[in-house]
C-alpha cells in the first residue's frame, strides 16, 4: 500500500501526480475530490475543471481522467470558476460558531424593535399623565409655600389722601385675643385688656394689618386697615412664616408684632418679640406696647430697625421699655423742678422813702 499504481499526467500543465493505489478503488468522487486538493496548491495560471462522477472511469490496472478544457494563459476562452466545496471559507461563514451570533443578534433586533413597539403604543401616554399628575401636584405643593401674591397690599395712596408714615403688622393669637374652647360653647376668642385703646392710639400713625377675627373687633374698619390671610405668608419646614417683603411696602417703616421668632426668620430685624398673652385679665401689656409704637411714630424715626435692633437684645422689650420710660420721666420731673427753683428769685423790699431795706 502507497506505492503507485498509475500516474495521471496533464501535458498542458506539466505536473504529474501519483495517485495512492488505495484511492483507486474508492468511488470516484472521493478522488475527484483529491485531485481539486491537489490541483488548488499548485501555482496555475489557469482553472482546471474535471468531469463529473460519470466521466471518470476506473480500470484495474490505471485511470483515464478526461479534461474537460484547459485555459492556457493569455486564451481568450471563458473560464469557469471552480465548485463550491464544504470547506470553502464563504460555505463556511455561515455555518459553525458564526450561526449562534447571527442569531443572537436577529434576538436582540427583534427584541429591541418590540420593545420601542411597546413604549411607543402604551408607555408614551401613560408617561403623559404621570408628567401631568406631577406637574399638578407640584403647583399645589407651591401654592401652599409661597403668597398668593407678591404684592399684598395696594399701592401707598397719594395725596390729598392721607397715608399712615408706618405700617404695623400684627398676630393675632396671643397677641390680640386669645382663643378658648369649651364643650358647651366651642371656641370663643377672649380679647386683651385695652385692646380698643390700643388700636385708637395707633391708627393715626400705623397701617394696622391682621386677621380677618379683626373684623368682629373693627366691624367699620375705622382703625384697621387691611386683613390677610394665613395664605399670604410662606411655608417653609412646617412653620408659617410671615414674609413682609410682600407688602408693597418700604421695610425701614414696617413693624410686626409676634411672640414666635419662627414667623420673623426672614425679616428678623423688622420683628419686635413680646410675650405670649395666655388670656390673663390683669394684663397691661397692650398699653405699654401703645405707648411705645406712638413713641416711635411721633420721634419720626427715618429708619425704625436700628431702633428694634437696640430693644431686640433684652428677653423683655417691653419691660425695658417701661424701665427707660420710667427714667426718662423722672428725669424730666426733676428737670422741671430744677428749672422752677430757678425761676424763683427773692422779690426786692422798699420803704416809704423808696430806699430798700436789706
Amino acid at each position: 500500500v502507497g506505492a503507485p499504481r498509475s500516474i495521471t499526467t496533464f501535458p498542458a500543465l506539466s505536473v504529474s501526480y501519483s495517485v495512492p493505489s488505495i484511492l483507486v478503488h474508492l468511488h470516484p468522487c472521493i478522488l475527484r475530490n483529491y485531485m481539486l486538493s491537489k490541483l488548488r496548491g499548485a501555482t496555475l495560471h489557469s482553472r482546471l475543471v474535471l468531469a463529473t462522477c460519470s466521466n471518470v472511469s476506473l480500470g484495474t490496472h490505471g485511470l483515464v481522467a478526461t479534461l474537460s478544457s484547459v485555459s492556457q494563459p493569455g486564451s481568450t476562452s471563458s473560464s469557469i470558476p471552480p465548485e463550491t466545496t464544504a470547506d470553502s471559507p464563504n460555505s463556511s461563514r455561515w455555518r459553525g460558531k458564526n450561526a449562534w451570533k447571527l442569531g443572537f443578534l436577529g434576538l436582540t433586533c427583534s427584541g429591541l424593535f418590540g420593545f420601542g413597539f411597546a413604549v411607543a403604543l402604551w408607555v408614551t401616554p401613560v408617561l403623559g399623565y404621570i408628567c401631568r399628575t406631577w406637574n399638578s401636584l407640584t403647583d399645589f405643593n407651591q401654592s401652599i409655600k409661597d403668597p398668593i401674591s407678591e404684592k399684598l397690599l395696594p399701592d401707598p395712596v397719594q395725596p390729598p389722601y392721607y397715608q399712615p408714615p408706618y405700617t404695623l403688622v400684627l398676630e393675632l393669637n396671643g397677641i390680640l385675643v386669645h382663643p378658648d374652647w369649651k364643650f358647651r360653647t366651642g371656641w370663643r376668642f377672649k380679647k386683651r385688656p385695652a385692646l380698643e385703646l390700643f388700636l385708637q392710639q395707633l391708627s393715626p400713625y400705623y397701617e394696622v394689618t391682621g386677621s380677618p377675627v379683626l373684623m368682629q373687633l373693627d366691624p367699620q374698619g375705622q382703625y384697621i386697615h387691611y386683613r390677610l390671610f394665613r395664605e399670604a405668608t410662606r411655608y417653609r419646614n412646617g412653620k408659617h412664616i410671615k414674609d413682609l417683603s410682600c407688602l408693597n411696602r418700604d421695610l425701614s417703616r414696617v413693624i410686626l408684632i409676634d411672640w414666635d421668632p419662627n414667623a420673623a426668620s426672614l425679616q428678623p430685624r423688622n420683628a419686635l418679640i413680646v410675650k405670649k398673652w395666655q388670656g390673663d385679665e390683669a394684663d397691661r401689656e397692650l398699653i405699654d406696647l401703645a405707648a411705645f409704637l406712638r413713641m416711635l411714630a411721633m420721634g419720626n424715626v427715618e429708619d425704625i430697625r436700628l431702633v428694634l435692633d437696640f430693644y431686640r437684645e433684652s428677653d423683655d422689650p417691653l419691660g425695658l421699655f417701661r424701665e427707660r420710660h420710667e427714667q426718662l420721666m423722672e428725669e424730666q420731673a426733676k428737670r422741671k423742678e430744677s428749672e422752677k427753683a430757678s425761676s424763683k428769685s427773692p422779690l426786692p423790699k422798699f420803704t416809704f422813702s423808696g430806699m430798700s431795706r436789706s
